[in-house]
């Protein structure tokens, strides 16, 4: 996951590096970059929520009195339950 990572964030540098060509300013770049940095947080945590619903729903199904194996069943039947993005 880490490297990962690190991959996207260098290539989203590349990318803003090669957006501004010849006339690069160091300034534009680094804006550029944060503001991609922080869509890329507000990603991750989209993700960490949609896994918490998803734990949320499972555990709920469980407690109901469905087995494991059912309750896997029916959300991966129904991705829609856990789709907040």
């Amino acid at each position: 996951m880490v490297v990962l990572q690190r991959r996207r964030i260098a290539l989203i540098l590349l990318t803003a590096i090669m957006r501004k060509g010849a006339k690069m300013d160091i300034d534009e770049v680094l804006a550029d970059l944060k503001e991609t940095m922080r869509t890329f947080i507000d990603d991750v945590k989209l993700q960490r929520l949609s896994a918490q619903l998803l734990k949320r729903w499972y555990d709920a199904m469980v407690k109901e009195g469905f087995t494991d194996e059912q309750a896997l069943q029916i959300l991966c039947a129904n991705p829609q339950l856990v789709k907040i993005n």
